[in-house]
């Protein structure tokens, strides 16, 4: 029998595993070129929380399930992104990878909060629109 803490690492590397980053701005020549690629991309991701946070509070609308405060998590939320990635960017301030570790965390975050979003708030139960 697994320990527990054994158990939740084997379950998170499967879990990352299976959800791996693809390589985001390989083809940038400098830091700068790399910075606004991945700045680009974290605009994209956030385009995409905007789009399903707005139809996560359609569906809630339309719906007498009570009062979820989805804006007041959201806002805990990104309050949270800016502490975790900025620490991130604190983390690897001794040399330039700081700027793509930062954008990194941000986006990674936000797709994982747009999952977040469309599970708790828009897959139907066993499939999903």
């Amino acid at each position: 029998m697994l320990k527990p803490f054994a158990a939740f690492f084997i379950a998170a590397f499967f879990m990352l595993g299976a959800r791996a980053a693809e390589p985001i701005c390989l083809n940038a020549a400098n830091t700068v070129e790399e910075t606004q690629c991945m700045s680009a991309e974290l605009d994209k991701a956030d385009k995409i929380l905007a789009e399903y946070l707005s139809a996560a509070k359609d569906r809630l609308a339309k719906e007498d399930m009570g009062k979820p405060q989805l804006d007041a998590a959201q806002e805990v939320w990104l309050k949270y992104r800016s502490a975790q990635c900025g620490d991130v960017y604190t983390y690897w301030a001794a040399g330039t990878y700081r700027y793509r570790a930062e954008l990194e965390c941000e986006i990674e975050a936000t797709r994982s909060r747009t999952h977040e979003i469309w599970s708790a708030y828009m897959k139907n139960f066993g499939t999903s629109p």
